[in-house]
């Protein structure tokens, strides 16, 4: 019987990434990058203003203040995507907004925050007299300008201030992003600045599955003696979806030979095959029988792992079949230990492992040391500190356990006892709301 560690690495080196798709840039979230991405020119491309205000030349905002502001001459306005041919001369502004090319001559923005629209040069100087200039800047500096010739500004600015420069983004030839990378939000606008409509990925895996059990039920069925509804089909189909893979459903199977292997014949043609229950030691577990009858190989049956002992994995056809015990929450913990790892490496992901946080026990855990041993935890924060709790009996068919939990906590063989208050690793399972 293989450890968890080995069947996961057994799995691993089996599994490759898939071939390799173009899609538009617009459904490209959460996909993974096939080939490296080069910028082809600088981003932003030409120096641009960082603010709404005015294109100045630094040296004539010496000594500006509110008391002492500065007059100068209005000579136009350029607005985000327009440019300009004149060239600023000493004396002059012009009015810009956020993200329009900096005019020739202009080494600095200065905010709309600090000046004021007037309808007049100085007079005698550099500078109002205190009484005039104080008149002037009386109403509140934040305000609408008008589209005077002049404008008043009462602070000065360090040269290249509220620029932003050509290429300080991207640099032309720069390797943006790699292969292996999972396209997020971020990932999909520098993509877009780049002029990429569409982008090459690795394609999703296509998973079929099934539920095998006489005695499953549908969800509105009638329960009849003996019968409980079907649960796995749905966690399943979430969970696949969950890690990015295409879920076809291939419906809940009898407990018999031919019906068995029908589906098996059936799903061969996608990229993976997961099957739930008839991985056991049962008179009417059928699967591993059906799987090898029909030329599938068995890499290894059972794993030293509690819940999910009877977890198989095989290939046929060069494709994986991933036999996950029938037990509902055995079904969630091998998939997440074992299929989901497989999935994000076909999907092309360079990292396969989950997040995970230390949090602080605030029970004993106590279980039995022959096996590694996957307890259902919930992880909450309080004042910066992480805290993990059981979330109550810890059987294999107890769902309720799952629903509760964001995290697992994995007790390694030959630990028999997790104290309270101690520190432990969780691998989290959902992190929302943490």
């Amino acid at each position: 019987m293989l450890s968890a560690g080995r069947a996961l690495a057994e799995i691993l080196r089996r599994i490759r990434p898939l071939g390799v798709e173009s899609v538009s840039l617009k459904y490209a979230a959460g996909r993974v990058l096939a080939r490296d991405i080069y910028s082809r020119f600088k981003i932003p491309p030409f120096d641009n203003s960082a603010m709404d205000g005015y294109a100045v030349k630094a040296a004539d905002l010496n000594g500006a203040t509110k008391r002492n502001p500065k007059v100068l001459k209005v000579i136009g306005t350029i607005k985000a995507g327009t440019s300009s041919n004149k060239r600023l001369a000493s004396g002059e502004v012009m009015k810009i907004m956020t993200g329009a090319p900096l005019l020739n001559g202009a080494d600095s923005v200065v905010m709309v925050e600090y000046t004021k629209s007037v309808d007049r040069p100085l007079r005698g100087g550099p500078a109002f007299p205190f009484g005039e200039a104080a008149a002037l800047l009386r109403a509140s500096p934040f305000t609408v300008h008008r589209k005077n010739k002049y404008v008043a500004v009462y602070r000065n600015v360090r040269k290249g201030e509220n620029i932003r420069r050509a290429g300080e983004d991207i640099k032309k030839g720069e390797l943006i992003l790699r292969k292996g990378a999972v396209i997020r939000p971020a990932e999909m606008g520098v993509l877009a600045s780049m002029g990429k409509d569409k982008v090459s990925v690795h394609k999703k895996p296509k998973a079929a599955f099934f539920v095998t059990g006489d005695e499953l039920a549908g969800v509105k069925d009638k329960l009849k003696a003996g019968k409980i509804r079907n649960t796995n089909s749905f966690t399943l189909y979430g969970q696949l979806l969950k890690y990015d893979a295409i879920p076809v459903d291939l419906g809940l199977i009898r407990d018999s030979m031919p019906a068995i292997k029908n589906v098996i014949r059936y799903a061969s043609r996608y990229d993976m095959i997961v099957s739930s229950g008839g991985v056991s030691v049962g008179d009417y577990d059928y699967l591993q029988d059906a799987f090898k009858s029909l030329g599938g190989r068995v890499v290894f049956w059972k794993v030293s792992m509690k819940p999910g002992k009877p977890f198989l994995f095989g290939t046929i056809k060069g494709l994986p079949l991933f036999g996950v015990p029938g037990n509902p929450v055995s079904s969630m913990i091998t998939f997440e230990q074992f299929v989901a790892p497989a999935i994000l490496k076909m999907a092309g992901r360079n990292k396969v492992s989950k997040m995970s946080v230390r949090a602080k026990m605030t029970e004993a855990i106590y279980v039995s040391p022959k096996r590694r041993n996957y307890i259902r935890v919930h992880v909450a924060s309080r004042n910066g500190v992480y805290y993990a709790s059981s979330t109550g009996p810890q059987g294999s068919a107890i769902l309720k356990s799952m629903s509760r939990a964001n995290g697992i906590l994995t007790v390694l063989e030959g630990v028999g006892k997790v104290n309270k208050g101690s520190m432990a690793e969780i691998e989290l399972i959902d992190h929302m709301g943490l």
